[in-house]
């Protein structure tokens, strides 16, 4: 179930519209196929090479397959300074993907719960619903811990953050 919400959950985000040429478009396409067909060597490398090249989108799918370990050695450390990054530049998504490792004892030593409001809540102010969602769950139960049903947001967009 977990492997499923991670490889299936995908969002439309809408923070900020990057235009990409039509080369960098077939390839995040290309990526997000391959990520869809579990061919992830194929999605790693797709989507390391449009991050590097600035496409933040594929950053935050980077992230997820060093989180799962698909394609990639698992590096829930990389995929941390991934995350962050990407809410340091108030990208909801990686704000979210933040909250999502605090709230599970999965990625991280110990669960921190006010680390994890407080991503969900910069999520929430960079607009992001599920992040806004997410943050009211926290914030109603103080003993919410998520352990199994961590959600990443996966997106198939190139354009939409």
């Amino acid at each position: 179930m977990l492997n499923q919400l991670n490889i299936f959950c995908f969002l439309i985000m809408s923070i900020i519209s990057l235009s990409f040429a039509k080369d960098s478009s077939n390839e995040f396409n290309n990526a997000v196929i391959a990520y869809k067909n579990k061919d992830f060597f194929v999605a790693f490398e797709l989507f390391d090479k449009l991050c590097k090249n600035g496409n933040l989108v594929a950053c935050n799918n980077l992230g997820i397959l060093y989180d799962n370990g698909y394609g990639t050695r698992q590096s829930y450390q990389k995929a941390f300074e991934i995350y962050k990054n990407l809410c340091d530049k108030k990208i909801s998504i990686g704000c979210y993907n933040l909250g999502a490792m605090y709230s599970s004892r999965l990625a991280v030593e110990t669960v921190d719960r006010e680390k994890a409001l407080d991503f969900f809540g910069k999520g929430c102010d960079y607009k992001s619903t599920i992040s806004c969602e997410r943050y009211a769950l926290f914030n109603k139960s103080k003993s919410y811990i998520s352990d199994t049903n961590r959600e990443f947001i996966f997106s198939e967009e190139s354009n939409n953050y």
